[in-house]
């Protein structure tokens, strides 16, 4: 199992952004190539995913393996299936945030790049992710 092939975009960096009064949220411009195609919002437990349509469909197509070889049970597809919504960018790189997963933020929000998706974190969730990890060196200095 080497490397994942990877014809898209990588999805990266921390952005602290703003959801207006209309349930938008801007797409960092670093992302929004990924988007061009338009994609999916979808809770996933700790934070809201933001996943371009390709990401999307890989990662839907692994959980519906998961629920045909037993190893996750079919109520959890139906409610990833139940909490997650299309987004289309507009013209200025916003993304409609349905009311479902909207409710969890205030306006103040924090993207992470995760590489396939970026996660939409509350900033007070996002510090204690941030603080829980801790230093870098102790999971990444093996690697180097």
């Amino acid at each position: 199992a080497g490397e994942p092939d990877r014809d898209g975009p990588v999805l990266a960096g921390s952005y602290d952004h703003r959801i207006d009064s209309k349930s938008r949220l801007v797409l960092p411009s670093a992302a929004r190539p990924a988007f061009a195609n338009g994609g999916f919002a979808s809770d996933q437990g700790g934070y809201i995913g933001l996943f371009p349509t390709q990401e999307w469909q890989e990662f839907i197509a692994k959980l519906r393996r998961r629920v045909e070889d037993g190893t996750t049970p079919r109520k959890v597809f139906q409610k990833v299936s139940g909490n997650s919504f299309p987004i289309s960018p507009d013209g200025a790189g916003r993304v409609l945030l349905p009311a479902k997963l909207r409710q969890r933020f205030a306006d103040e929000v924090t993207l992470i790049g995760s590489e396939t998706h970026l996660a939409v974190y509350r900033p007070e969730d996002w510090t204690a992710v941030d603080d829980e990890v801790g230093d870098l060196a102790d999971y990444l200095e093996h690697l180097l």
